[in-house]
């Protein structure tokens, strides 16, 4: 018979969780105001994906493990079909790499947050990609309103676009 758990690994499993999912929401805020693909709710369900799954590899294999490098080369892959399903829409027309990038961060912060002593320094990498996203954000808006003031060629789709 199995050993019950922890009243203390049960909290920090459960702290992990949170902190996972709250990272999570923090890297979709961008998405979600810009009322794009893969908000907060992705965004969230990603990084607590990711989580979930390395501390299961840990608690089945042990924390170091080839196994556990396996679990993590499966998430990256599971991520990056999601990725792909905000970049490519019906429309024929590629959009969203952003928001796949910020998706595939949002499954490697997951990822660390299990990994880590501190989840909390996963919050802290969250939030950096945040406010990267956002200098980054208006850094691309005030090149394309010179392009397109001074007749320059970043049109949509273009190497100033702010989906790019």
């Amino acid at each position: 018979m199995d050993q019950p758990i922890d009243p203390v690994t049960i909290l920090a499993g459960l702290w992990k969780f949170v902190v996972s999912a709250g990272a999570g929401a923090i890297l979709g805020l961008p998405a979600q105001v810009r009322r794009r693909p893969g908000g907060i709710r992705t965004h969230a369900l990603v990084s607590l994906g990711a989580t979930v799954f390395c501390m299961t590899s840990i608690a089945v294999v042990g924390g170091v493990s080839a196994d556990v490098l396996r679990a993590l080369q499966g998430i990256t892959t599971g991520v990056g079909f999601i990725g792909g399903a905000a970049l490519l829409r019906g429309d024929r027309i590629v959009q969203g790499i952003n928001t796949a990038a910020s998706i595939w961060i949002a499954a490697a912060v997951g990822s660390a947050i299990s990994f880590i002593r501190s989840p909390v320094l996963g919050l802290v990498a969250a939030l950096v990609a945040t406010v990267i996203n956002g200098v980054f954000l208006e850094l691309d808006l005030r090149m394309e309103r010179r392009a397109q003031a001074g007749g320059g060629e970043a049109g949509p789709g273009g190497a100033g676009s702010p989906g790019s």
